[in-house]
């Protein structure tokens, strides 16, 4: 990798950090290469100045605020707000997507461990460069989102002011819930379907099940196959309860949310321009979903890679993990172990238009030290983004702290899950608390759109949440406004 002598992003400034969250250099490198350099050739635009730290099986994202608005809004004024521009994107998506759909089948008919080395490295090598090519597209979807969220806040307030309502964070969740399933919705309907079928039916439509979602609770750091005791599970687990009040909620879910969000924008008189904002930040929360499904199948297979990679080399597969995409089709013939060594200790990139520079070991160490925060908090309420109000007026709970998905087993019915942020992995928690709280996120993140689906009370964007607060501390939260308060700590 060459030296490009990227600057640092100035940490006095306000910086916008995606994470920690679990993570490995091999998984999420896909994401973070082509968010430069490729997406910029791509189309037009690529992220801004930023630090990615690799550390403690988890990475941080950071960037400066200020300048990830300023190119999420000129990247929309080129594609999402721009009908030719639009449909040129959209259409490059569909084409990328369509061809990782294509990989996906031909690395299902392939037999791993009877692959000679060279047949190995050269699978790998075909994988890699249509995975690589799909994220050189779909990373953009952040800087769309981005700007969305804020274009329906600052319209929604004229409409609020004209109308004298006062109910604006209420009404940006009606207006900004997605009209859609999301695939771990999905999930629970065909898996009701399962149980309603008669028993005779049931193991094969299980096992057809299991094809369909053995991938879903993987994440950037690892991924595990779901196997047909899982689901089996799952299936009493819902044949234990009433499952045909879940069955109606979820039949009944799309309807009814796109009735709340009408009936709102006709109470607003709402111009045809903003309800077609509205259907955009809907349209691209769906992609969104699609997105995180495609990451996680494509992880199952970088998973097999690994392991065999791992055996064939008697490397370790967390070692393997610390490899970058480009480096793995050669582990077999190829392997620094000093080079390992140090992105064991940290590993950071300072990225920019210019390329990714790649610093190891104690120097990295060093500069991600001085992005390390502390919290001096005087207030007496926390104020975040409210999500989901989950239909109560006020929320009080334990709280429990869940930095990573393996925290989860200490979640019991009712607490406070308190996180950076969540993802795909986290819902089996999710279900089990009564409120989520999330230092980053907005109104189209991953635990704000499954706290709907889940009609659970849902803060996110917090900041601070996970540093000031500790398990066992009970708060209260106030579901219509956003904030929370400590009202007793451990």
């Amino acid at each position: 990798m060459k030296k490009i002598e990227a600057k640092l992003l100035d940490p006095k400034r306000k910086l916008f950090r995606w994470g920690p969250i679990s993570a490995c250099p091999l998984f999420m490198y896909f994401t973070v290469e082509p968010a430069f350099i490729p997406l910029k050739k791509g189309l037009g635009l690529c992220f801004p100045l930023s630090v990615v730290i690799f550390r403690n099986n988890q990475v941080l994202w950071m960037l400066d605020e200020e300048d990830f608005i300023q190119t999420s809004q000129k990247f929309c004024q080129l594609t999402v707000f721009n009908n030719k521009g639009k449909l040129k994107y959209l259409a490059l998506w569909k084409k990328r997507t369509e061809n990782l759909k294509d990989a996906f089948e031909k690395l299902e008919k392939l037999k791993f461990d009877k692959l000679p080395d060279n047949s190995l490295s050269r699978a790998y090598k075909n994988f890699s460069k249509v995975y690589w090519s799909y994220w050189t597209i779909t990373m953009s979807l952040d800087l769309v989102t981005t700007s969305l969220i804020p274009a329906i806040s600052d319209k929604l307030k004229t409409y609020i002011k004209a109308k004298n309502l006062t109910e604006f964070d209420k009404s940006m969740v009606i207006l900004t819930t997605p009209a859609f399933l999301t695939f771990y919705r999905q999930e629970q309907r065909d898996l009701i379907r399962v149980l309603e079928m008669p028993l005779h039916k049931r193991q094969q439509a299980l096992q057809d099940h299991q094809k369909i979602y053995f991938w879903m609770h993987n994440s950037y750091l690892e991924a595990k196959v779901l196997d047909i005791n899982f689901f089996e599970n799952e299936l009493q687990e819902l044949g234990s309860k009433d499952f045909q009040a879940l069955k109606a909620e979820i039949d009944t879910y799309v309807k009814s949310t796109l009735e709340k969000k009408n009936n709102l924008l006709d109470e607003l008189n709402a111009s045809q321009d903003f309800r077609s904002l509205i259907e955009l930040a809907d349209q691209f929360a769906q992609k969104q979903d699609e997105r995180k499904m495609f990451n996680f199948i494509g992880d199952h297979y970088l998973e097999e890679f690994v392991n065999e990679f791992a055996r064939r080399t008697n490397r370790s597969v967390e070692d393997i993990k610390l490899l970058l995409p480009d480096e793995l089709k050669d582990a077999i013939v190829s392997f620094s172990e000093s080079n390992i060594n140090k992105r064991k200790e940290c590993l950071l990139f300072l990225c920019s238009d210019n390329g990714l520079e790649q610093i190891v070991g104690q120097n990295a160490l060093a500069i991600a030290n001085s992005y390390d925060t502390t919290v001096k908090n005087g207030q007496a309420v926390i104020k975040g983004t409210l999500a989901s109000t989950g239909n109560v007026e006020t929320y009080r709970g334990k709280v429990k702290l869940v930095p990573t998905i393996k925290d989860i087993l200490k979640l019991e019915e009712g607490d406070v899950l308190v996180t950076t942020m969540t993802s795909p992995d986290y819902v089996i928690g999710m279900k089990k608390a009564g409120a989520i709280i999330t230092d980053v996120g907005g109104l189209l993140s991953h635990a704000a759109i499954v706290s709907r689906e889940l009609g659970k009370p849902c803060i996110v964007g917090t900041e601070i949440a996970t540093k000031l607060l500790h398990d066992d501390d009970v708060v209260e939260i106030d579901c219509q406004k956003g904030t929370f308060k400590i009202v007793s700590q451990t």
